[in-house]
């Protein structure tokens, strides 16, 4: 497994891969995630969530595996036995209610993102994208899920997420990316 760990000012990715990446996509995907990790600072600098879970940096481990990894992954945690686009593992059950207990540690672990290289590139031809689109957009869209976004809640909470989602893909200049690739 191939590990990577990138930095912005508030928010530290670090990026795992077990699937086999040409050098060239190694690159994109660190230029994507530097991109994402900008757009990500101005979001955290919102009052969209509360300014408790703001004392500390953020961290997120982000791993990118084939198929086969994936399905035995939702498989494993979720009961469903096939293979999926994005899986998010929050450390938190909600980042958008504060709390009251004092953080400890220098940086705080909003969990886990898992991503299916495979499901990706499938989905990025299908949606006639790049790949690196459609992995900034699979990388938002769990980054929200840790926060305590969940679409499956509601139609409300449904195009709140989508909503900030899109917000996040636009400061990158991703605008490439169809309406079609946002929907989860």
């Amino acid at each position: 497994m191939q590990f990577t760990s990138l930095r912005s000012q508030y928010i530290q990715i670090d990026f795992h891969w077990s699937v086999i990446l040409t050098k060239r996509e190694v690159f994109t995907y660190h230029q994507s995630i530097q991109k994402l990790l900008r757009s990500m600072d101005d979001f955290y600098q919102q009052k969209v969530i509360p300014q408790y879970w703001k004392e500390k940096k953020w961290q997120i481990s982000l791993y990118l595996c084939g198929d086969r990894k994936m399905k035995k992954i939702n498989s494993t945690f979720r009961k469903k036995n096939q293979t999926t686009d994005v899986l998010s593992f929050p450390q938190f059950p909600s980042m958008r209610k504060s709390r009251k207990e004092k953080l400890l540690f220098d940086t705080l672990s909003l969990g886990d993102i898992v991503i299916s290289f495979d499901k990706m590139k499938k989905q990025a031809a299908l949606y006639k994208i790049k790949d690196s689109d459609e992995w900034i957009h699979l990388i938002t869209h769990g980054f929200f899920h840790l926060l305590g976004f969940d679409h499956e809640v509601s139609k409300k909470e449904e195009k709140l997420m989508q909503g900030y989602e899109e917000k996040l893909i636009s400061k990158i200049g991703h605008s490439s990316m169809k309406k079609s690739a946002l929907k989860i």
